[in-house]
């Protein structure tokens, strides 16, 4: 996969996922780089997220925190870094 989208607003996240995105998340901010553990929403809990609020920055732990999109085989995958909550989604 790779990043198609470097920056996506929370409201275009949601669009995304009630699309068919999935949604992947890890909470320090480093994007992945520094072998952090990547959490995956199962189908199930990105349907429901996708039903919800759409996902929101909050304040936490001052991680660096964006939002993107990678796509890849016919796949996107909705990233959310460092402090970034959808609902009860990997909280």
């Amino acid at each position: 996969m790779t990043r198609s989208t470097p920056e996506l607003a929370p409201a275009e996240a949601a669009v995304l996922v009630r699309d068919g995105a999935g949604i992947a998340f890890e909470s320090c901010g480093c994007g992945g780089d520094s072998g952090c553990a990547i959490s995956w929403a199962g189908p199930d809990e990105a349907a429901a997220a996708a039903h919800a609020d759409a996902p929101a920055f909050v304040r936490g732990y001052g991680a660096p925190s964006w939002i993107d999109l990678w796509e890849g085989d016919g796949v996107r995958v909705v990233f959310l870094h460092g402090d970034v909550r959808w609902g009860d989604l990997f909280a």
